[in-house]
């Protein structure tokens, strides 16, 4: 059996809850058919430290509870002090966990690794001499570095540790590995040299959907709205569209913390005109797989995106999806979605004055969504049995075997 090193930061289990994820599902499904560890590294006086990871986890015997923000009539009087108030509280729910730090020597030679897989570009310091047979290094969330990669000028200390990051792993790596299509082709546009060792894994959901399947319930004529405080997530562009099919929704379900400032998050509600808004500013596994069941389609906005995980989630759930028709969110529709025509420039530029954004959405589009939204005959069933064949977690381990 083939031995398979995941080398992540000392508190893996504390940080980077989306990458935590990505990387917990390739390993569960690699513990399939390697045998898989987590590794890493701590420098003490300039010598390097190997560590084995073993996570345990511990049942609390305490069920976690989603906590939400109920909107009805008053949602012009909702803004951003009083999602704080709810904010403060909220019972911080965090993992609970024992993690035992197993001392492997100042080198991984004798520890006979076939892959050593390096799940972030920061990790790497040039001292840091990784031993195995191959190390693959992963590229994601590339598209928030491609000023530092592109241009002379002084980087964030953040996008820097990438690029140090990335031209580690031109030297050292056998394989580059993104997370989406377009990664790989920007990558391979930015470090030509290497073009030839970049390969992408297909996409595939987080292991909690593994047996998610879609049952017969009926739907509610509601959207789900995926994370929408940010210019790059369309802050600007939803309230009209959500506005014009208003009158036939249940409920409006939003997802995601505000990464906006305090006016943008306030202009975002007020401009609703939504009976029944129903906000989660987090939201654990399973609560996000029952929504995504009882909901028309899922709406995602995004105008730029490294993988666009939500849409992958919410047709396994057999929700479809409305997203913009750019890449790669354009590469994930299984079965009745719609890409929406989003203008960038109109997508990131606010009236200031009339507090909407330049771009209208058109009559097509707008039909189509009331049409969707409407649609009772919809096979949701069949777009769960489609997208759970599509995104299989085989092609995780197609893709190590080969």
């Amino acid at each position: 059996m083939k031995k398979v090193a995941f080398l992540v930061e000392p508190n893996f289990k504390k940080l980077h809850y989306g990458v935590r994820n990505y990387f917990s599902t390739i390993k569960e499904i690699l513990s399939e058919k390697f045998e898989v560890e987590y590794i890493t590294y701590i420098i003490f006086e300039s010598e390097v430290l190997w560590y084995k990871l073993n996570f345990q986890d511990i049942e609390t015997g305490e069920k976690k509870e989603d906590k939400y923000i109920k909107i009805d009539k008053n949602i012009k009087k909702f803004n951003y002090f009083k999602y704080l108030r709810f904010e403060k509280k909220l019972v911080k729910q965090k993992d609970i966990f024992d993690c035992y730090f197993q001392f492997l020597g100042t080198s991984l030679k004798n520890q006979n690794y076939d892959i050593c897989i390096i799940t972030n570009p920061w990790l790497l310091k040039r001292n840091c001499k990784i031993e195995a047979k191959k190390i693959y290094g992963f590229v994601y969330d590339f598209i928030a570095n491609l000023f530092v990669l592109t241009k002379e000028e002084k980087p964030f200390d953040w996008s820097n540790k990438h690029r140090i990051g990335y031209e580690v792993y031109n030297k050292i790596c056998d394989c580059i590995i993104a997370d989406s299509e377009i990664i790989c082709k920007q990558y391979k546009k930015i470090y030509p040299e290497v073009s030839d060792k970049v390969f992408y894994l297909k996409p595939f959901p987080p292991i909690y959907y593994k047996n998610v399947k879609y049952t017969t319930e009926k739907k509610e004529n509601s959207i789900i709205l995926a994370a929408p405080f940010d210019s790059r997530k369309g802050l600007y562009n939803m309230p009209e569209l959500i506005n014009s099919i208003a009158s036939k929704l249940d409920y409006l379900y939003i997802f995601g913390k505000p990464r906006c400032t305090i006016d943008e998050f306030n202009d975002f509600f007020s401009g609703l005109n939504v009976k029944k808004i129903v906000y989660y500013p987090s939201v654990s596994n399973e609560k996000l797989i029952e929504l995504y069941k009882k909901c028309k389609f899922l709406l995602f906005p995004s105008l730029e995106e490294g993988l666009g995980l939500p849409l992958i989630e919410a047709q396994i759930c057999g929700c479809r999806v409305v997203t913009t028709n750019k890449k790669p969110m354009n590469t994930l529709g299984v079965n009745g979605y719609l890409y929406l025509n989003i203008n960038d420039d109109a997508a990131n530029k606010k009236d200031k004055k009339n507090k909407q954004t330049e771009k209208k959405f058109n009559e097509i589009e707008i039909k189509e969504i009331k049409e969707i939204l409407l649609d009772n005959d919809f096979d949701f069933k069949n777009l769960s049995k489609l997208s759970r064949e599509r995104f299989s977690f085989q092609k995780i381990l197609d893709f190590f075997s080969e």
